[in-house]
Parts: C-alpha cells; structure tokens; sequence
C-alpha cells in the first residue's frame, strides 16, 4: 500500500468480552506478525479489501473472540471460547481446531490475547477459575509447534485475573497487558519480559476504574496501550493512550479530543492509528485517530457505527478499521471501514452474522487477511479476505 513507508506490523488487540461502549464494554484489538521495511519510493498506492469469506469450520459453539494471530497461511491462532471457557482455535491451511491447553486446577474461564515473534515462538494469555477462590490470569506459550505450557516464571498476585493483551518486539522482549482489579475497582497491570525475568512496569498516574484493552507497537522504544477511564458506574469518561518511549515509565498522551471516551485498538505505520468512540451528547459514535507526533491528530467519526474496535494500517495512507452499528439487532452489526490513499470510504457490513470485530490478522508476505468476529450465542467465527 505505500512502496516507501515502514511495513512494520504487530499483533496485539486482546479483543474484549463484549458489551456496549456505553458499560465500558466491547471488543477491541488488531493483531498482525512483524513486517519487513517498505523500502524505496514514498508514492501511496491504492488499498482495498473486496470480499471476505466465514470459514465454515470454524470450531462450533463458540461465543466469544479476541485476539487473533497468524505466522503463515496455514498457521493462525484465535483466542476464544464460550462465556464460560477459555479455549484456543488454531487454522491448519485447511480447517479450525480447538487446541488442548493445560491442565489447571479448576477451568480455563477465558482467552483473550495472542501473538507470535515465529511460528515457533507463540504466546497467549487468558485466565483461569480455580476450584476455590477467584480468577487468576496466566501466560501460555508455544515452542516449536509443540505442547501449549504456562510459563511459570510470569508473574501473579491477587487481584490479576485475566491477560488482556500481549506484544513483543523479538522473542526475548515481550509487553503483557493484565486486568488488575484493587478494591473491586478495574485497572491494569504492565510486564516486561527481559530473558526469562519479568518486570512490572511503572505506568501513568490515573483512578482506577480503568479498562485497558491493547497494548501495541513499533518497536521496543515505541509501544502504546489504550483504553478507557471508568466512573464509578463503569461507564465511560475518557478514552486513554498510554506511550512508552524507552525511558522508563509509561506517560499518558493528554492530547486526544475531549469528547473521544473509549478506545479499543491502535496500530500504525509511520503515523499511530487508534479507533474507539465518541459521544455527542446523545449517542455514541465510531471514531478514528492518527498521528505522527502524539500531539496533533486527524480525525474521522464514523457516520455509522457505534464503537470502532480493531485497527491495522499496513502503510501511510492504508487502513482497515472495524466496529459495529448500534445494536439489537446484534447478528450483522460489524462493520469495515478502508482507508486508501488517506481517506476513509464508508464502511460496509461483513455479513449478516458478525456483530463484533475482535482481532484483524494480515499473513507475512501475502495479500491475505484474517478477521476474529463474534456475535450471537455460538456464532463466533473467523473470515478470510484478501487487502492489497
């Protein structure tokens, strides 16, 4: 899409577990393997993604998505389950399967994050409800094509019941987000991964409740987080972009528009791109944000849907965003939106079946994509469409 910038893309968009914008709710997260540089030239050239297909095999009887993964054609990777499970599908090139994760001493409840430095070096996170006592979050890798294990030098302590969001820039330096709750209010915590040690880091004063869905980015010295600050309600006040740059701690950037309440997925390439939603003082509406200094922004609000929730921008001036109209009816509420040579064209419904985009998943050194949806009980799905 654009032959001189940057082709840098990662994964991230720990897909949330559905809801309204409104409740702090929805799915976010755009999910891709590293791109090699664009190199030579700076002309944009056209971006469109025509037609997309559900896969048929995908595993039946699933009701959620999150975040989804894909190292080659025949090698992706979904976070789902039920409402009541955390399970993993994985494509073969021909058909869906669900995965045999651990065994835990009690179920796996949920699955929300995915991402890859290889094939043979994938990482997943969710949580699990022991036999007694509250939710716990875990970190699952895969090495090798083999055996899902927990990694057991990751770090717990009460309160964290979930990961959320995962990124990294190689195999040996990777950012996990974690759902922290602290005196039942919602908030989050950040690891680093420096070996096999892990770190908490130090991240922007801010009052908890807080919902932060992603976590994503260029580099090591460039990694970006949003989300949304709560009241005490759990609804929504202020969409939140959080930036590491390297040195030390994480900082918040206060230059987003005022009105912006949610946000649910950042991804970019040469500028940031992030997505969520704003309110007009009567209705929520699907909103889209770029940058290349994190202080002015250009602004797209969409004319049609409710809370935009996955990003991924292959190059300056490409874009592929989802989100969905506001619902009931909910079967058929997704919807893509494609950026091409800097503007927006309206967006278009996936199908009749998708309600939420939870993940998008471009294959290395190929023109085809991978959307995780959800929607209905039992219609969580997976599409393959072709951008270029």
């Amino acid at each position: 899409p654009d032959a001189g910038s940057d082709g840098s893309s990662g994964s991230g968009g720990a897909g949330g577990t559905g809801g309204s914008p409104a409740d702090g709710g929805g799915a976010g997260g755009s999910a891709g393997s590293a791109g090699a540089d664009g190199g030579g030239g700076t002309t944009q050239q056209p971006f469109s993604c025509p037609g997309w297909t559900r896969d048929t095999t995908f595993p039946p009887g699933m009701d959620l998505t999150g975040d989804i993964w894909a190292s080659s054609a025949s090698d992706v990777y979904v976070a789902t389950g039920t409402y009541a499970t955390g399970e993993i599908a994985h494509y073969d090139g021909s058909n869906w399967s669900l995965m045999t994760l651990p065994v835990v001493s009690g179920t796996w409840a949920n699955m929300n994050a995915m991402w890859g430095s290889s094939a043979n070096d994938v990482w997943a996170g969710g949580g699990y409800l022991p036999t007694m006592g509250s939710g716990r979050s875990r970190l699952l890798h895969r090495v090798n094509q083999g055996a899902w294990i927990i990694d057991p030098n990751f770090p717990w302590s009460s309160g964290e019941g979930t990961v959320r969001s995962i990124w990294g820039a190689d195999s040996s330096d990777i950012f996990v987000m974690v759902d922290y709750y602290i005196s039942s209010k919602r908030d989050v915590k950040i690891y680093r991964k420096s070996g096999s040690s892990w770190t908490s880091m130090t991240l922007p004063s801010h009052s908890p409740p807080a919902h932060m869905r992603q976590i994503w980015g260029k580099n090591a010295s460039d990694v970006y987080a949003v989300g949304t600050q709560l009241d005490a309600g759990s609804n929504p006040v202020k969409g939140l972009l959080w930036h590491y740059d390297g040195n030390g701690s994480w900082k918040d950037v206060t230059t987003l528009p005022a009105d912006v309440l949610t946000l649910g997925g950042v991804h970019g390439a040469g500028n940031v791109q992030v997505v969520g939603s704003y309110w007009d003082g009567s209705n929520y509406h699907g909103v889209r944000l770029a940058s290349t200094d994190l202080t002015s922004w250009s602004r797209y609000n969409s004319a049609m849907t409710a809370y935009d929730s996955a990003v991924w921008s292959p190059g300056q001036g490409a874009c592929l965003a989802g989100g969905a109209i506001p619902v009931p009816p909910i079967n058929g509420a997704a919807r893509l939106g494609t950026m091409s040579l800097g503007s927006w064209s309206p967006e278009s419904q996936l199908d009749g079946t998708a309600a939420y985009v939870t993940g998008i998943a471009p294959v290395t050194a190929s023109s085809q994509v991978w959307l995780a949806t959800y929607g209905e009980t039992g219609f969580a799905g997976a599409y393959k469409g072709s951008c270029q």
